[in-house]
């Protein structure tokens, strides 16, 4: 591992190698895994604070004034609880008699762009 590697990047790192040997084994390759024998950081949760209702009233009052489609944006993601490329990956199509449905989501690429993309959870 690189120098200054975070955590979790150690933790995913250590388990394809967990499963390459996994898989090495079940091909006779190996005969045991060695990725057993290490113990991968722990990583900590992010634990994450909501605002208070008077935050989210003073938020949802500042992006209002600042534009009325901002504080329009605001306000559904705070009511729906979606994520924010679920919210910029939103079309007048998606919403219909019986809601709005969110199939997609806006990412960022490699290359620095964007582009859509199907949401983390169905």
């Amino acid at each position: 591992m690189t120098q200054g590697s975070s955590p979790a990047s150690v933790r995913q790192t250590h388990a394809i190698i967990r499963r390459f040997f996994n898989q090495a084994m079940k091909w006779g390759w190996v005969e045991l895994n060695p990725a057993l024998l290490a113990s991968p950081l722990k990583v900590a949760v992010a634990r994450v604070i909501a605002p208070t209702v008077e935050q989210l009233i003073s938020i949802l009052e500042e992006t209002k004034a600042v534009h009325p489609q901002w504080g329009a944006f605001f306000m559904l993601g705070a009511l729906t609880g979606m994520r924010r490329g679920e919210l910029c990956g939103l079309h007048w199509d998606d919403c219909g008699d019986t809601g709005v449905m969110v199939t997609k989501s806006v990412i960022y690429t490699p290359a620095g762009g964007t582009r859509e993309a199907p949401t983390k959870t169905q």
